[in-house]
């Protein structure tokens, strides 16, 4: 009869010390995408090959600066997946809109290779101290063995200081990357 007093006793003070559960953020699009102008080129094969992140950005918890050299990550508010997984779905849903074709995330389907191929390389993904989100880096466009590159610098201030705001400024951002890339895309093909 001691044991499971103490064993109750035990059980009721780990409830009484565990955290809530962090909260999770989606990252999605948040405004309509207007397609870029193509010429004959409307059926080439589209492919992400992958987004690579900062390692303070790789996981879940969200990455907030505090000042202008510390960054620290926030247990509490957490993206709901992986970062370059939500990246890559997110670029490729905002540039299948704005190219008018299918836009593939590797790994790749047998048997597909991509005629225009984006890597995109993330030096900085933040959130600033006023809730905006500042990313920057790279990307380069393989289009059948002719490379090109082109670095972005993109800070998109939100609304609020809300980690909703935030998750909604990333959107943002993202549609501005896209955009860069279809551009970028668009000039390849001719």
């Amino acid at each position: 009869m001691k044991n499971l007093y103490f064993l109750l006793l035990a059980l009721t003070l780990t409830a009484c010390t565990s955290s809530p559960e962090p909260r999770r953020f989606l990252l999605g699009s948040t405004m309509p995408i207007e397609p870029i102008a193509r010429s004959e080129a409307t059926k080439i094969r589209v492919g992400i090959a992958d987004i690579q992140l900062p390692a303070y950005a790789r996981g879940l918890p969200i990455a907030n600066l505090t000042s202008s050299n510390e960054i620290v990550v926030d247990d509490d508010n957490r993206w709901a997946s992986p970062l370059a997984e939500s990246l890559s779905r997110a670029m490729a849903e905002s540039l299948e809109a704005r190219l008018g074709v299918a836009v593939l995330v590797r790994p790749y389907p047998r048997g597909f290779r991509p005629e225009l191929e984006f890597r995109v390389t993330v030096d900085r993904f933040v959130r600033t101290p006023a809730g905006a989100a500042d990313i920057r880096g790279q990307f380069v466009i393989n289009s059948q063995g002719d490379v090109a590159a082109q670095r972005f610098s993109i800070l998109v201030p939100a609304s609020s200081d809300s980690y909703n705001s935030y998750a909604d400024a990333v959107a943002e951002a993202v549609n501005e990357i896209t955009h860069a890339l279809a551009l970028a895309a668009a000039d390849e093909s001719t």
